[in-house]
Parts: structure tokens; sequence; C-alpha cells
């Protein structure tokens, strides 16, 4: 895959980089509206070179922090960020970024609120030899669903489903608005643990099956041959498979069929612990005699831990990816104001700024190039990874060598130096077997107890 350090870097010192001359016939730039549905599928055309990647800036009459960008799914990385009445788009490609007709497919924006684009600019591009080009003058058409302007011919679309009839179904019916079944016919889902996404009504015969029950979400047939996936208020995607196969925490799938068989899979979004003012001594599950207890005090009072509501720690409970990370954030007294490269990190999320962060510091990476699955309990050998990157960033020189655990077989290859690492430091100990149980999921009264050794020793 192209390095994507190699088109960020092109795009944040694109200034530097400026052709002697301004290149001439400057390409062009088509959104094609689904009003219905809130949506555009972004085009490109006039690029000559055989483009890997680019940045594209479209500047709105509104403010555009309510707008998402989903790329098309043969890019590599796909990404946005906005600015005020800016919104600019990221992506790169394993290879040259395939052009049907001239014109170049990048994905689909999710816009809210009538936003109108007024024009395109600050067009920067990198070829196949990881050369960029600046565009000084780039148009922009806007075609909404009702005008004359059709959408390159490679995109899809058949006599029943032109641009802007986005049809969902929810009750039986046709027509706009999106696939949501809320009544009490088929749900294989339940309101407390998720559910997964259904059809209840018609469907053409170029859409794709949609299987298992819907309360959570809705599901949005798109002109260009997609869906796009939105859960309800309170709830987040986990899983999508299509035809069986996980295709992760995506919102929108692509080139569908009436052949294609898909099921999405919502739960509920972990909620930001609270705040507790009072320490431990206020947490009813945190009796004093227990081993945890005045670890538990520790990081409340430094407010590095919060309580799952006023009165509990849940000390049994699980450390969730999403949890630790915030830990860290709150302990480093970081202010994140950069962009999130993960689909599952929903902008505004309690644990949204910590993510940034610590995969901006390289303290975390994602379980895949878009996901970081915050929600997922961490296993102790990824807590030590997770750990001892946070330590070697802030400086503390650790131990380095093998574990010396009973189960050491069990344990990752890529987190054996992280595991004997946190051992040697004494900050991560096995079972009374002598066995550190890598796969086990880590507790929120043991990452206590270590963040309470990891300050004390470390003076952190």
């Amino acid at each position: 895959m192209k390095k994507i350090a190699t088109l960020l870097t092109g795009i944040l010192s694109a200034s530097l980089m400026m052709p002697t001359a301004a290149l001439a016939a400057g390409p062009g730039v088509a959104l094609y509206w689904d009003r219905t549905a809130d949506t555009a599928s972004v085009y490109v055309s006039g690029l000559s070179e055989r483009i890997t990647g680019l940045e594209l800036t479209l500047d709105a009459k509104q403010d555009v922090s309510g707008v998402t960008f989903q790329a098309q799914k043969d890019m590599a990385y796909g990404h946005f960020k906005t600015n005020g009445t800016s919104f600019t788009i990221y992506v790169d490609a394993v290879s040259v970024i395939d052009s049907e007709n001239g014109k170049i497919y990048l994905g689909d924006l999710s816009v809210s609120d009538q936003i109108s684009f007024l024009r395109a600019s600050d067009l920067v591009t990198i070829n196949e030899d990881d050369n960029s080009a600046v565009y000084d003058s780039v148009t922009l058409e806007n075609n909404d669903s009702g005008e004359s302007t059709d959408p390159p011919e490679d995109s899809g679309n058949d006599e029943d489903n032109k641009p802007g009839d986005n049809d969902s179904t929810g009750d039986g019916s046709t027509g706009g608005g999106s696939q949501n079944n809320g009544g009490s016919g088929n749900n294989n889902g339940s309101g407390g643990s998720g559910g997964s996404s259904s059809s209840s009504g018609s469907s053409s015969s170029s859409r794709p099956s949609i299987v298992g029950g819907l309360t959570n979400g809705t599901i949005s047939y798109n002109s260009n041959g997609s869906i796009t996936i939105r859960p309800n208020s309170g709830y987040e995607i986990k899983d999508v498979l299509l035809n069986g196969v996980s295709m992760g925490a995506v919102t929108t799938l692509y080139q569908l069929t009436s052949e294609d068989k898909v099921e999405v899979i919502f739960v509920e979004t972990a909620k930001e612990p609270v705040q507790n003012e009072s320490s431990s001594a206020g947490f009813t599950d945190v009796p004093a005699g227990q081993w945890y207890a005045s670890s538990v005090s520790y990081v409340t009072q430094r407010g590095l831990f919060s309580g799952v509501s006023e009165t509990e720690f849940a000390p049994m409970q699980s450390m969730t990816r999403g949890m630790l990370v915030s830990v860290l954030y709150r302990m480093q007294g970081a202010n994140y104001t950069g962009n999130v490269p993960f689909q599952d990190v929903p902008s505004g999320a309690w644990y949204e700024k910590a993510v940034g962060w610590a995969y901006a510091n390289q303290v975390v990476s994602g379980v895949t190039a878009t996901s970081f699955s915050p929600n997922t309990p961490i296993k102790r050998e990824d807590a030590a990874v997770m750990l001892k990157r946070y330590l070697v960033s802030a400086g503390v020189s650790l131990e380095s060598g093998a574990p010396s655990f009973s189960d050491n077989g069990s344990i990752s290859a890529y987190a054996k130096d992280s595991v004997a690492a946190m051992q040697k430091a004494g900050l991560l100990s096995g079972d009374d077997a002598g066995n550190f149980r890598p796969k086990a999921e880590i507790t929120r009264a043991e990452i206590a107890s270590i963040f309470q050794r990891m300050c004390q020793k470390y003076g952190l």
C-alpha cells in the first residue's frame, strides 16, 4: 500500500511542491446529489496523470461539522476533516485509482441540513511516482436530483434507480426515507443488546437482501449502487456481514447486486464513565477491605478514572480499549484537536480525542486500518502493549527481554516484549500458578492497581 505519510506530508507541505507553472486545464469536481437521503457522490475529472491519492477541499455556505465522507471501496485510505465551512477529503489507493469515462469516483458525502457547496479548492494529487501536483483552478458542478445532468455511465444506475431515487422500506412501502422495521414484526435483535438489520418490504431486483431484524438503525439504498447504514441515536455499528463475511464497522457498501446478502449488527454505544468527585469512598461496590480499594481511591482522586455511575466503580468489569486510552489521555493532560482515522470512532464520542491523541503519538494502533473497536474489552497482553508504548513515549526506560511465565507459549509474538517489560518493571504479574493469561480480559480493578504502581514508580 502506498505510504499514507507520503500523501499527508505532500498535502501539508503543498506550497513547497507547487509546480513552477500553474497547471493549465484545471480539473472538475461533480457532486451527484440524492437529496432524499442527504448524500452526494463525489467525482473528479480532467486529471491527466495516473493518480494514487489526492486531497480535495470543498467550501460550503454553512458550517460543515456534521458532514461525513465514506471513500469508495477500492481506496486503501479515506479520511476527512472539517474546518468551519471547509470540508477536506483525503484518499489514497494501493495502485492507480481507476477512471471510467474520464471520471474518478472518490466516494459519498453524507450531508444534513441542506448544506450547499459553493466551490472546490486546494486540489493536490499524488501520482504513481509519488510526485505531487497542485491545481489552482477547479470547477464544481452540483447535480441535484431532478436536474437534467446524469451521473457518469459507470455509476450503476438503472431505470428504476435514477439519481434521487433513494428508496428504502420500513413498513412494506416504497419511497423516500430509510429502511427501518420499527414495528413488532420480524426482529432478531433487542433494544438492550443490539440487533441486526432486515428488510420487511419490497425490494428492487438490483438491491441486496437484508437479513435479520432491524430496530436500532436504518439502511438506505443509494443511486450509485451502494447502501448507507446509519445507527439510531445511542447505538453504533458493531459489524457488517456481506454474504456472511465480516466487513467491519463500515457505514457504506458499494457495487451490490440482488445476489448479495447483508446483515448489520448494531450495539448500544458505551457510555462515558461518570466522574465521581467523592473518590472511591462513595462507591458501594468497593469495600474497604478489598485488595483494589486503595488503588481505586488513588486513581479516582487523581481524576484518572471515573465510576460507571455516581455510586459504582464496577471493579470486576472488563476494561475496554476506549476506557484505557481515555485514562492515558487524562494522565498525559493532553488536549488533542486533530483527526481520528477510524470509522468506528464517532465524532463527539467521549473517547474520540483520546483515541486520536493515542494514535497520533503511536501509543495505539487500530485493529484494522479503519477500525479501533473502542468498546471491545482489552486483553491482558494488549494492555501490556499499550502501557509499554505510553511509558516509552513518556521517556521511561524499560528493560527488554523475554517474559518468564508458565504460559509464555500462549503470549502472542507481537506482545512478548511488552509483557516482559511490564513484568520486569513490576507492573504486571501472573496468577498463583505462574500464568500470565494473555488472552484474558483485564478488569478495571487490575488496571487501577497497575496505574497506581506506574504513577508512584515513575513519578507520573
